[in-house]
């Protein structure tokens, strides 16, 4: 009888053992998650107090102000382009 309780225990430590894995790894994700939001709300707010720091109005392209601000341009035909700003925002342009 006692190695049938033993091998019982076995099994319900190597089940326990799996969960505590599987809830290690969600708690990694999470943290990665976290991370994530942290770094983008970091990057709003830079990028908001960039623009908001802007004395006059543009009225030519500024470029460093465009590479400050714009992490790339995405082509997705000939008339629309999609602008991905570094703090994760997507704004999409068509052009006629």
């Amino acid at each position: 009888m006692n190695l049938a309780k033993s091998g019982s225990d076995e099994k319900e430590y190597s089940t326990l053992a799996g969960e505590i894995d599987l809830m290690r790894e969600r708690m990694q994700r999470l943290k990665g998650q976290q991370t994530e939001r942290v770094l983008r709300v970091k990057q709003v707010r830079e990028l908001t107090d960039y623009l908001l720091a802007q004395k006059t109005t543009l009225i030519k392209f500024d470029e460093d102000g465009f590479r400050r601000v714009v992490e790339k341009v995405k082509v997705r035909s000939m008339v629309e382009v999609a602008f991905v700003f570094k703090a994760g925002i997507e704004v999409r342009e068509i052009l006629w």
